[in-house]
């Protein structure tokens, strides 16, 4: 072989070795642009399997004698990402998943009626929540992330097993309706002075 002929031979070569260099980076960007799309949805297949092992029925418009409204969570990303209102009353629920503070669009949240014995910290990240419904279940404390959702105007709490309550709910200042009645709550000297204050600033408190 000659040099003219040996020359050409090592610049293909060194063509095709830089293209194949450049698809692998290509390959790569893709895997792993899929790979950070498969990340940032996990939260969303979490909460999913959490309402089917729930029995959570898909998100629909249910009308009876005394009210109208949509219950369920949406089974369709661009729904459940949408939604203002997560209404969840009696589904026997018995705790919630950590991907629940990720709705955080959310401006109401019903979940009384359940067995709830906790709440995940995470309920602290829904900060545009300005009414949270938790009655009649089996609460027997509250994360101090509560102390976070400074928008609430209406908190249930009442026919729980509360006997406590975290100190950073002091914070809530905005309620105009806090009902605590049924629950045995040993107020703090602070909590006390909180109540207090709401109710002169005309909340409706029910203990």
């Amino acid at each position: 072989m000659n040099n003219k002929a040996l020359i050409t031979t090592n610049s293909s070569s060194l063509v095709v070795l830089e293209k194949s260099k450049n698809l692998l980076a290509i390959t790569d960007e893709i895997l792993q642009s899929r790979n950070r799309r498969i990340s940032d949805d996990s939260w969303i297949y979490e909460l999913w399997d959490w309402a089917d092992a729930n029995v959570v029925p898909d998100y629909g418009y249910v009308k009876t004698e005394y009210w109208e409204l949509c219950e369920g969570l949406p089974r369709t990303k661009e729904k459940l990402l949408s939604i203002t209102k997560l209404f969840l009353n009696g589904n026997q629920l018995i705790n919630l998943p950590d991907s629940i503070g990720n709705l955080n669009k959310i401006t109401e949240l019903r979940l009384g009626g359940n067995k709830l014995i906790g709440l995940p910290e995470s309920i602290g990240d829904l900060t545009q929540l300005s009414g949270l419904l938790l009655n009649d279940n089996y609460l027997v404390n509250l994360p101090d992330s509560i102390g976070k959702l400074t928008q609430l105007t209406q908190f249930y709490l009442n026919n729980n097993h509360l006997t406590n309550l975290p100190e950073s709910i002091i914070n809530l200042t905005q309620l105009t309706e806090l009902q605590l009645d049924s629950d045995k709550i040993a107020f703090t000297p602070k909590q006390t002075k909180w109540i207090e204050q709401l109710k002169n600033k005309g909340c409706d408190v029910q203990l």
